[in-house]
């Protein structure tokens, strides 16, 4: 998870909520060290956010205890947290304590609640974990292995109270295709239907084409799958009220029917045995007994499985009489070629009028977002059902084909993109014999008349474009927030991607266009994902002079980088040209796009250069005499430096144009031997001080080759560096 999440010490039992952007998990108190701590840890809390984990905190004063809690475990419905603690009232060691979110943020929640005797004991219960179902428990007990269980610890099941369960959950499911039915991976939103809220979004199996999402109930949903290249396709699910299922319990009492019947059917033989015996007369007694003892027993026993079956019935009618259903919906996208047609399924006008509701806003501003990302041109029709006038009837759908096309027009989009057009009654979908059929004719749809750059098309919502190049699968989104945390450089996810997912293609006839890379400037900038990053051998070459603040340093050189996620150490020498020498430079790195929203970062440190340089002079020497003098110039500094850089990403090249300035903490310029003969033939000691130096330049990777130009000026003089290497 990045240095974001973890620290130095013991970070452990994560458990991330439903929607993917929330993680809750175990440390020791104030992320100490165990001794600090005393061996007592908190449960915290961290949220995904523009690519990266928020900080650590405290989930809450009225979960976390002065003593210690363990296992959080949150639900299906993102709301009901159960977690173990040893610093509540109970019944002796950790006890299972379950608490409840209020309202829609992440800090209040409810006075947890201890599970009870039934499930609670004097030792340890930990580690409670509750299906989407919310009925069935499975947790670990300790246990004495005295009539309690097997010894040490064992696994429970149990069923749960009803005033204990999390609240009923929908799990949505079903797969993508186009309209070849050819399987496709999509992006899906869900949001309330009623107040237009972005609720999650999630993908479908890049493979299969499958998906999977669970939703709380007590909301209207809207879900829109989308993706590029294609139309999106949505639909409202009502979840609002949970459907009492009166018959739950007669049909499970049914799957059991075979085994009760038996059961019956065996005690009724058994009665018919028995009274044939005692009306038999024999004076047989002994095995008159022995033939009543073994009715006895064959009645006991089916009197048992009868028993056996009802109480199986029941439980299995406990476990299930949650309201959780499962509800498969296979959602079919059309590419946006021209001729497509898609009805938008959420557009609501009033009763005979051309007037749109509240609720039709998601549905045209999911239409808007899909004509500003691309070049469409479209016509939006209206259709009736044959109620009315013909007349009347052309009237009403062109009024609302208009209704819809204004809407779109006032957001942004160019009339000269969209028009409208009234069909009336024609072209039905279905017959106008049953009020259902009415009702699906009565419908708006989008034709595509020119399909133009689709580029865009179906593409993601704006406030989500950052996470558009991993959002096939959360493991890439994750393991980029980790590389934004800083990650060790050897760990297992560092440069590796998850191979067991497939990025998404999208199949048409026997043609794949795979997905192009665009340039992004993600806010989580980290020292892990630019150019400046990993490990290098390259040629540098210096023109002009001032290069490092020394004035004769021209030439050229090999350099040695190696790059690590706290910033980059460089080692470096010249052995070309005017100047001989090398160095080190040490710097940190501080990730600044949380502060400025902007991929930027800034680099700071020490540097040290020794430099050895040799020069020839013609100097006077008097009465009209000149003589050549060798001069040798050795140079150490010292600098202080501070970089500012901007790090993009352009289909795959890493490029960061920086800024740095290099202000010398300690440096000089020793001449040796130590005298020279001025123009007057004066005997003069030489020394003098290195300038401070700006350099204004770029760095740029692609995979294995590097490079970079930039520009140094200082007192001593202007030159440009350029290097080019390979990066490993």
């Amino acid at each position: 998870m990045g240095g974001d999440v973890n620290s130095k010490n013991w970070d452990s039992m994560a458990n991330l909520s439903p929607d993917g952007k929330t993680l809750i998990f175990v440390g020791y108190k104030d992320r100490k060290t165990s001794e600090e701590a005393d061996y007592k840890t908190d449960i915290f809390i961290t949220h995904l956010e523009n690519g990266r984990w928020t900080t650590p905190k405290p989930i809450s004063s009225v979960i976390n205890t002065p003593e210690s809690e363990v296992w959080p475990y949150l639900t299906s419905d993102g709301r009901t947290l159960y977690f173990s603690t040893n610093g509540l009232p109970g019944l002796g060691g950790y006890d299972l304590f379950v608490t409840r979110r209020i309202g829609d943020g992440w800090d209040n929640w409810t006075t947890p609640v201890n599970l009870g005797k039934s499930i609670n004991t004097v030792l340890d219960d930990r580690d409670l974990t509750v299906p989407a179902s919310g009925t069935v428990a499975y947790f670990n007990r300790e246990t004495t292995g005295e009539g309690d269980g097997f010894g040490g610890q064992d696994i429970f099941r149990m069923i749960l109270p009803p005033e204990m369960r999390p609240d009923p959950v929908v799990t949505i499911y079903g797969n993508i295709t186009n309209q070849d039915d050819s399987l496709i991976a999509a992006t899906l939103f869900w949001s309330d239907f009623d107040t237009g809220e972005q609720l999650g979004y999630s993908t479908s199996n890049a493979q299969t084409g499958d998906y999977l999402i669970t939703l709380p109930f007590g909301r209207r949903y809207l879900i829109t799958a989308n993706q590029r290249g294609y139309l999106f396709q949505s639909e409202m699910l009502d979840l609002k009220t949970i459907v009492e299922d009166s018959t739950a319990f007669s049909e499970k009492l049914g799957s059991e029917l075979f085994r009760m019947k038996n059961a019956l059917a065996r005690i009724q033989d058994s009665k018919d045995e028995y009274d044939i015996l005692l009306a038999s007369g024999s004076s047989d007694l002994e095995n008159q007994f022995d033939e009543l003892s073994d009715l006895n027993k064959q009645m006991s026993k089916a009197q048992a499985d009868l028993n056996d079956a009802v109480r199986r019935a029941r439980i299995s009618w406990l476990e299930d009489n949650s309201g959780y259903q499962e509800v498969r919906k296979d959602i079919s996208l059309t590419e946006a070629n021209e001729g497509a047609r898609i009805v938008l399924e959420n557009i609501y006008f009033d009763t005979g009028s051309a007037n749109l509701t509240d609720e039709s806003q998601q549905e045209l501003d999911r239409l808007y977002d899909i004509m500003s990302k691309s070049t469409l041109v479209i016509e939006i029709g209206g259709y009736t059902d044959n109620v009315g006038s013909d007349e009347s009837n052309m009237e009403l759908s062109q009024a609302r084909a208009e209704s819809v096309v204004n809407y779109v027009v006032e957001k942004g989009i160019a009339g000269n993109r969209i028009s409208a057009q009234g069909y009336g009654e024609n072209d039905p979908r279905a017959t106008n014999e049953t009020a259902e059929g009415r009702q699906e004719n009565r419908r708006v749809e989008v034709k595509v008349l020119s399909s133009g750059n689709q580029e865009g098309t179906g593409g993601l919502l704006a406030e989500q474009a950052q996470e558009e190049a991993t959002s096939e699968n959360l493991y890439e989104l994750y393991r980029q927030a980790a590389l934004a945390g800083g990650i060790p450089k050897g760990a297992v996810c560092y440069e590796t991607a998850n191979n067991n997912i497939i990025t998404t293609a999208v199949s048409r006839d026997d043609n794949r266009r795979e997905r192009r890379n665009i340039v992004t400037s993600s806010s989580s900038s980290s020292a892990a994902d630019n150019a400046f990053t990993g490990s290098s051998i390259g040629f540098i070459t210096h023109s002009g002079k001032g290069a490092h603040g020394y004035p004769e340093v021209s030439g050229a050189g090999v350099a040695f980088f190696n790059g690590d996620e706290n910033g980059e150490r460089n080692f470096w020498g010249y052995f070309l040209g005017g100047a001989i020498g090398g160095g080190i430079e040490w710097n940190k790195y501080k990730d600044l796009s949380e502060l400025t929203s902007l991929p930027l970062s800034f680099d700071y440190g020490l540097s040290a250069y020794l430099v050895f340089n040799k020069e020839e002079n013609t100097i006077d020497t008097g009465g009209g005499n000149t003589a050549t003098q060798t001069i040798y110039r050795s140079g150490i500094g010292v600098p202080l430096m501070a970089r500012v850089r901007y790090n993009l990403v352009v289909s795959d090249i890493k490029i960061s144009p920086y800024a740095s300035y290099n202000y010398n903490l300690f440096s000089l310029l020793d001449i040796e031997p130590n005298t020279e003969t001025d123009g007057n033939g004066n005997i003069t000691t030489g020394m003098a001080e290195a300038q401070n130096w700006l350099e204004l330049g770029a760095r740029a990777r692609f995979k294995f080759i590097t490079g970079g130009l930039s520009l140094q000026n200082s007192d001593a003089g202007t030159g440009i560096m350029l290097r080019a290497g390979l990066a490993f």
